[in-house]
């Protein structure tokens, strides 16, 4: 009887995905001495939001996160940065979402940083003209159509953004609360996107990814484990509260305003012409 040897199955040889999945990384914080590890296990278990249904990110979208981390110099238990789930038409959907404050220690940290002004555009409808008002307080007659941000450096001229409510604004969460303020956060954002490419680069704050927004409202506790409290308290730091950025809410904010056709033609139009003057000052 012919007794040959098995052959030996032979080892799958290991991926650079498997070895990332085992690879603790290793992050130097921006601005600052400190060094912070992040494990995928740490990711998953403290850091990572839920989606509604309760799905958890993915290998890979948990190594995209910590990546993003280490290429930023981000320290998501500093708050900079979040990875948020929410239930997408093609399935659950993991983001890498920033907070405000991160994303302007960067320009901070620019010898050429001068400081920023910021405010909201408002219709002045007795003129027929896009006003820009500084901080987020505004006459109720007044209806907010936009946010503006100018970033000063020295030696070069202002760095000019604005973002629109049309482009942002959304009915749900903090916007329906205080829209003026998120407005606002967005073209600040904007701005030092714009200014300082190479520091911020694509990092977005929450304020700018409505579909997240709208997902951390409400997030289910989808973990039987003790880090239940921890990840409600983290949903709800990835928007600051009313009462922490303004002190407490006024709630009358009175009907939605919609503008006529032709007012939405020059605000639109004065909106774009407001965005190349400051381009060519």
């Amino acid at each position: 009887m012919n007794t040959r040897p098995r052959p030996q199955a032979q080892q799958r040889p290991a991926s650079a995905l498997d070895a990332a999945i085992e690879a603790t990384e290793e992050i130097q914080v921006y601005g600052t001495k400190e060094k912070i590890s992040l494990s995928m296990e740490e990711v998953r278990l403290l850091i990572a939001i839920p989606t509604r249904t309760g799905k958890l990110p993915s290998d890979r979208e948990i190594i995209l996160f910590q990546k993003t981390c280490k290429a930023r110099g981000l320290n998501p238990y500093a708050k900079d940065a979040f990875l948020v789930g929410y239930d997408g038409k093609d399935g659950a959907k993991f983001e890498t979402i920033v907070s405000l404050q991160a994303v302007l220690k960067r320009c901070e940290g620019n010898k050429d940083y001068e400081g920023k002004e910021y405010g909201v555009l408002v219709w002045d409808a007795a003129d027929k003209k896009v006003v820009e008002i500084q901080g987020d307080c505004v006459p109720k007659d007044m209806p907010v159509v936009g946010g503006w941000c100018r970033i000063y450096r020295k030696g070069k001229r202002p760095e000019y953004a604005t973002a629109t409510m049309k482009a942002y604004a959304k009915q749900f969460g903090h916007w329906a609360v205080d829209p003026h303020w998120m407005i606002a956060k967005c073209a600040i954002a904007k701005a030092c996107r714009q200014a300082y490419p190479s520091d911020v680069g694509d990092l977005t704050i929450q304020e700018e990814m409505g579909a997240i927004m709208e997902r951390t409202e409400a997030a289910p506790v989808a973990r039987q484990r003790s880090n239940a409290s921890l990840n409600a308290r983290l949903a709800a730091q990835v928007m600051p509260t009313v009462e922490e950025v303004l002190g407490p809410a006024d709630d009358d904010h009175g009907d939605a305003w919609e503008p006529s056709d032709e007012e939405r033609d020059l605000i639109e139009q004065q909106l774009f012409d407001t965005h190349e003057n400051a381009a060519e000052a």
